[in-house]
């Protein structure tokens, strides 16, 4: 009799972690239905909410490009995009309900004004087509169809779905629609490119031409050097090589430094300002080089 009610005891523990476990399961899902809110461009901002414990994979619809918002902003969230995946992750153990956005491309042109979009959908799926759609086909057939801000919305069924449709005006996607408790964030905007004018091109040219006066002017007033600022970094040795080439117009290395009395080591460090000062120059005579007074 003791056992049986041991036995008894295990059996209903089991049966009690088997239904702890099932409600957890049946926690962590998403509420239905997905929002789908696609552009004239075949983008969409999927929104969809739902309640989790610990971790969750969330299965996108179309190809997903990136998260646009979450929340609870502590809320820690992967997008896979190789396996179109988002994986949610709580910091605690506690139920969470949860909110995220993100943006996928779900339809492709077929032509001028065709589009169509062939997409999985894991639970029941709300789409909104952009402004001036015509549907051409759905397959398998919406369970309805509705009409919000002028834009035809489709709720489908989980599972394969194919929406084709044709854009007879190509617009501005519309405000984003707004329900109970799913709000949809609008498209980012798509920058345009201002067209380059005669004024532009007059700007350009202007500031081209000022920048190539200054270097100009630099230019010459770098060659153009005041003989008292050449002076002020001239001594009694740096005068005595000047004057002695004035006198004898050219000389050697060695008849320089035989008259200037300059030991080698100094002279060559001297002669060599006196060429980056444009005061002297070289010149090859073939079997040997001499200085002169730079020519002008």
């Amino acid at each position: 009799m003791m056992l049986k009610k041991q036995y008894a005891a295990i059996i209903l523990v089991i049966f009690a972690i088997f239904l702890s476990h099932l409600s957890m399961e049946t926690i962590a899902q998403v509420v239905e239905p997905i929002i789908v809110n696609i552009d004239s461009l075949g983008l969409a901002f999927v929104q969809l909410n739902g309640t989790f414990i610990g971790s969750e994979y969330l299965w996108c619809i179309g190809e997903p490009l990136y998260i646009y918002s979450f929340y609870p902003s502590d809320l820690i969230t992967y997008l896979d995009l190789e396996n179109k995946t988002i994986l949610l992750m709580s910091p605690t153990d506690e139920p969470i309900s949860y909110s995220i956005n993100y943006v996928s491309l779900v339809s492709r042109p077929v032509d001028t004004n065709s589009w169509v979009a062939q997409l999985y959908v894991p639970v029941t799926t709300l789409f909104i087509l952009p402004e001036g759609s015509v549907v051409k086909q759905v397959n398998p057939p919406p369970r309805e169809i509705y009409k919000i801000d002028n834009r035809i919305a489709l709720l489908v069924s989980p599972g394969n779905i194919t929406i084709s449709y044709v854009l007879l005006t190509v617009q501005p996607s519309s405000p984003p629609t707004t329900t109970q408790t799913q709000t949809t964030s609008p498209p980012p905007s798509t920058p345009i490119t201002p067209r380059k004018t005669t004024t532009t091109y007059v700007i350009v040219t202007l500031i081209i031409l000022v920048l190539a006066m200054m270097t100009y002017y630099l230019a010459l007033r770098r060659k153009a050097l005041k003989q008292s600022d050449i002076e002020a970094y001239l001594d009694d040795r740096d005068r005595a090589i000047i004057n002695y080439l004035k006198e004898k117009g050219s000389a050697t290395p060695t008849e320089l430094m035989e008259a200037t009395g300059i030991p080698k080591s100094a002279f060559y460090r001297r002669i060599n300002r006196l060429e980056k000062l444009g005061i002297i120059e070289i010149v090859d005579l073939g079997m040997k080089k001499v200085y002169r007074l730079k020519q002008k």
